[in-house]
């Protein structure tokens, strides 16, 4: 008997990558830190014979985001679903994509963090 996992998903944790991004101008000559977290919601996939082709190389998430990150973008919620659409147009074993990104703003001593999480669905 076959077995098939249901609901599968690839979580990726704490991907620090520099980047200038920002909304105001200071932030975008400066390169900061961006930590991601993306999970990867997968169509059923078959449980044996499992391949490389029925999942998620890790190796092409970090380049998707490596190149979305050179672009200097004014809003992290652009950074999100600029990266989430790749991602869904690179995997086509992808469901859903769900992206957040932290960042230690340059205003406001006391704050250790902001962050911001989108999810898009394939259609």
């Amino acid at each position: 008997m076959a077995i098939t996992i249901s609901r599968p998903c690839i979580r990726i944790n704490g991907i620090e990558i520099y980047g200038s991004h920002g909304f105001y101008p200071a932030e975008r000559k400066i390169r900061q830190k961006f930590i991601f977290d993306v999970n990867i919601a997968l169509r059923q996939i078959p449980f044996s014979n499992l391949t490389i082709s029925d999942t998620v190389n890790y190796e092409n998430v970090f380049k998707i985001i490596g190149e979305v990150m050179a672009q200097p973008m004014v809003l992290i919620e652009q950074v999100a679903h600029v990266v989430g659409q790749k991602l869904l147009d690179e995997f086509d074993v992808a469901d859903e994509v769900t992206i957040r990104i932290y960042k230690r703003p340059q205003v406001g001593q006391f704050i250790e963090s902001v962050s911001y999480e989108c999810t898009l669905t394939a259609p």
